[in-house]
Order: structure tokens, then C-alpha cells, then sequence
């Protein structure tokens, strides 16, 4: 039998497979990569062989103890250590299903310690290190999955939970906590008085990217005169992100958090809980606000297909354009496609497909509309209901649920109304 045909595991053990392998990455990765190989599939070998007793004993006594181990993979995601435990939460309060969730989480990973406190609060979280997470991500993504949970696939139906859930927040900050961030506020240069917003864009320095999903960052330079319109009406700005994020210029008013003294894993999450409302993209510190139903906007959001439900009031999506036909998408055409799914530059580029950001422009009136909204002070026309309207409808044609409550904002309707035909 030749190489190619040979089976996988006699490939891998073959020594010109090995020493190839030792030539290209070195000896330490082939000890370290061989070692995770060989622990896996040891677990998955005596899952199989006590697979019987799982069904005898564990799973009737779990269900007496009315407990569910629930697995966090990615607790280095600042997104992801607030979606997941509250898509997990979600889901078995709108099922009622009455049990106890313990979260496993490796404590080495966690990328805001805070969080995981106000988690604790109302919640069992076990920290387990780097080899029992290694064990329990066997168990839950393929061996046993019935016994230990895999809250990421919670979030990837999270459409369904987050749009059924009408209960109150899951998490609360305490009241002494409050106090000693108004302190904080007030170092900032922000009054007790005072309204401020949050603002935040995706830029690839956090999850030090190259070129995996760039086409879900924007441009902070973008933002600049939506911050100058919100200090104009009386506001201030928090922006919100990492060191790694590109500096603002100085602007009154305006606090470039990332790059200050003030810049705590504490104050991540308290500033999010008390801006006037947060101006976000589909990133991991709109997740967070969403944990506090405070108020939110969403600028740059692609893929389309991926609006977050109940995590904002307005929204205005990325546009797509085509090089080859010299021409913007329709919505219907990426709604009916795979193309409201692409989380990857490399499958537009492949397309021929840009991923256009919106302007400046946009993005100021999508703030104006915001503002109206959370002063009451609104008033839509029938124009813009129709638009609201058709807008969803290509989404009931092409057999989606938009489930979202969000709508498309008024002046981003009223641009890009050609672009709701759905012939």
C-alpha cells in the first residue's frame, strides 16, 4: 500500500513522516503536539470502553444532583467570557430546565479576573488548570458530551435564547463596587453629573491578527466626528479597547481609556455597565454591555448575518462590493448566500468581494438617531417604516427569521434603499 493510501495513524508513525516532521518544526513542538495527540486519544479510548457506566451511573446521579458541567473554551476572549456562560444561563432559564451549572474554566486563560467574580456571584465556577482542560475539552467537544457541556455551542444559537429571554440581568455589580468606579469616573474628568458613551472599534491588535477576519475591524479615525457630535450635545466620550488599539487625538472631553492610568480589568466592565449608551461593532465589549441591557449602537457590522439580537436599538452594516461587477450587493444577495455568514478577508478577497466600512458620515447620523432614541425624543416617518419593513421582508423571503429588534438605521435606509430590491 502506498503512503498516500496508507492510513492516517500508520502515516504518522512512519519515520519519514517523523523525521520530516522533527526537520520542519523543531523537536520540542513534535513532542509537545505528539503528547496532546496521545492524551486525546488515550481519553477517547476509555470513554468508549466506560461509555456503559456513564449511562448506569453518572448520568442518573447528575440528574438527581440536578448539576450540569458546562465547559468555558475561551476564557481569553474578553467576548466569549461574557456570551458564554450568559448563552448557557439563557438557554435553561427560557427552557426551564432546573438545574445547577458548574463552570469549568482554566484560570490561567482568563483575560478580566473581574468578570469571573461577578459570575461567582450567583454561580459555581471551578478553575481547573492547562491539563485538566485539556481532558475536559476532550470530553466536551467529542467523548462525552452529554457529561460535560460545551458552552461555545450555546452562542452559536444564541438567535434563538437571547431573542426568548425576558428575565432580568445576570450579573449585577455590587453597590461599594459602583461608588469606587465613580471615583474612577471622576479622576477621568467626568462629573458626577454628567452622561457619557462608550465607543469601541475592532482593530486587530488584541487577538494579534494578520489577516484572519480584518474585514471586521474599522477605522477609529471614522469615529472621530461621531465623538465630536456626542461632546457637542453635552456628552462625554470613553473610548473603550486595549494599548495595542491606535491612539486619538486629543479631543475635550474625550477619554482614550486604553492608553491611560485608569485602564483596569475593573473599570472594562464598569464602564460598559454605566455609559448613557455604547457605540459598539460585533466585538467582545458590546457581549459585555449586553450583560447589563445597557442601551447599544452598532456601526461596521459584517457579516450581516451575524446581528447580535437584543444587543442594540439601531445597527448599520459593512456594505459588500463586487470588483467584478462593478457594483454593491444587494442585501438579498448576501442574505440568500453564504456571504452573510463570511467571518474570513480571505473568502471576500476570494470572491472578489471588498468589505466597505461605513464613513464618517454614517456613522454621525447613526448617533444622532441613537441619541433621539434615548431621549425620547425620536419620530419616524412613514417613509422610514416602510423602509423598516422592507428591509426584513428580504430577510422572510429568503427564509430567515431576523430576530433581531434592532432596526437598520434611518439615514443608512434612506442612502442604500436601491440596495433593498429583491429582484
Amino acid at each position: 500500500m502506498s503512503s498516500e493510501n496508507a492510513p492516517r495513524w500508520r502515516r504518522y508513525l512512519s519515520l519519514h513522516f517523523l523525521v520530516g516532521k522533527v526537520q520542519e518544526k523543531g523537536v520540542v513542538w513534535c513532542l509537545k503536539v505528539g503528547a496532546s495527540k496521545l492524551c486525546y486519544l488515550l481519553v477517547r479510548t476509555i470513554t468508549k470502553v466506560l461509555w456503559p457506566l456513564y449511562f448506569v451511573i453518572l448520568d442518573p446521579i447528575m440528574k438527581l444532583l440536578r448539576v450540569e458541567f458546562v465547559f468555558l473554551g475561551l476564557p481569553s476572549r474578553f467576548g466569549h467570557l461574557a456570551a458564554e456562560p450568559e448563552c448557557y444561563l439563557k438557554k435553561i432559564y427560557v427552557e426551564d430546565k432546573h438545574v445547577r451549572p458548574i463552570f469549568l474554566i482554566n484560570k490561567t486563560k482568563v483575560v478580566n479576573a473581574y468578570l469571573i467574580r461577578l459570575w461567582e456571584q450567583e454561580n459555581t465556577v471551578w478553575h481547573i488548570g492547562s491539563g485538566a482542560e485539556r481532558l475536559v475539552r476532550t470530553l466536551a467537544t467529542s467523548c462525552l458530551p452529554n457529561f460535560v457541556r460545551y458552552a461555545y455551542g450555546d452562542i452559536r444559537s444564541s438567535y434563538n435564547i437571547l431573542s426568548a429571554y425576558s428575565g432580568p440581568p445576570l450579573v449585577n455589580i455590587h453597590r461599594e463596587d459602583l461608588l469606587r468606579g465613580e471615583t474612577i469616573l471622576r479622576q477621568m474628568g467626568i462629573p458626577d453629573n454628567a452622561w457619557f458613551v462608550c465607543v469601541h472599534n475592532r482593530e486587530g491588535g488584541f487577538l494579534q491578527e494578520s489577516d484572519y477576519s480584518t474585514c471586521r475591524n474599522a477605522d477609529i479615525g471614522d469615529y472621530i466626528e461621531a465623538i465630536r457630535f456626542i461632546v457637542n450635545q453635552g456628552g462625554y466620550v470613553v473610548r473603550m479597547g486595549d494599548p495595542t488599539m491606535a491612539k486619538l487625538p486629543s479631543i475635550e472631553h474625550v477619554v482614550d481609556y486604553p492608553h491611560t492610568e485608569w485602564k483596569s480589568e475593573f473599570m472594562d466592565i464598569v464602564l460598559c455597565n454605566r455609559c448613557f449608551f455604547f457605540l459598539g461593532t460585533i466585538s467582545g465589549p458590546v457581549a459585555v454591555t449586553r450583560l447589563f441591557d445597557t442601551p447599544i449602537c452598532l456601526a461596521n457590522i459584517v457579516p450581516l448575518l451575524e446581528i447580535p439580537i437584543n444587543a442594540g436599538k439601531v445597527f448599520i452594516p459593512k456594505l459588500i462590493y463586487s470588483t467584478k461587477e462593478n457594483r454593491y450587493l444587494t442585501f438579498a444577495e448576501i442574505i440568500c448566500s453564504d456571504i452573510g455568514h463570511l467571518y474570513r478577508t480571505k473568502n471576500y478577497a476570494s470572491r472578489d468581494l471588498i468589505v466597505q466600512e461605513n464613513s464618517s458620515a454614517e456613522i454621525v447620523e447613526l448617533v444622532r438617531e441613537m441619541l433621539k432614541i434615548q431621549t425620547g425624543s425620536v419620530r419616524y416617518s412613514n417613509e422610514d417604516e416602510e423602509l423598516q419593513a422592507a428591509f426584513r421582508k428580504i430577510f422572510s423571503d429568503a427564509g430567515v427569521v431576523f430576530r433581531s429588534s434592532a432596526r437598520i438605521g434611518r439615514h443608512f435606509a434612506r442612502k442604500y434603499r436601491h440596495l433593498f430590491k429583491t429582484e
